[in-house]
């Protein structure tokens, strides 16, 4: 896996790239899953053993991060 890999070659930032752009599509699409269809999301997450905790606090916005 990607994670075995980028601790084993810290530099290859070729490849860190490429997991942190993955790594993000996913948080994207979770978060889309999360406004739209609950249910499912809870569904995927449970069933994929993704950690949720991280998504479902409040976001930040603004310049000085205030909370929404």
């Amino acid at each position: 896996y990607m994670t075995s890999h980028m601790q084993k070659n810290k530099k290859d930032y070729a490849s860190l790239r490429g997991l942190t752009a993955m790594v993000v599509r996913r948080r994207k699409l979770l978060e889309y899953l999360l406004r739209e269809d609950l249910s499912e999301f809870q569904r995927l997450t449970s069933e994929l053993g993704i950690r949720t905790n991280q998504l479902t606090k409040p976001k930040l916005s603004g310049a000085r991060g205030r909370r929404v």
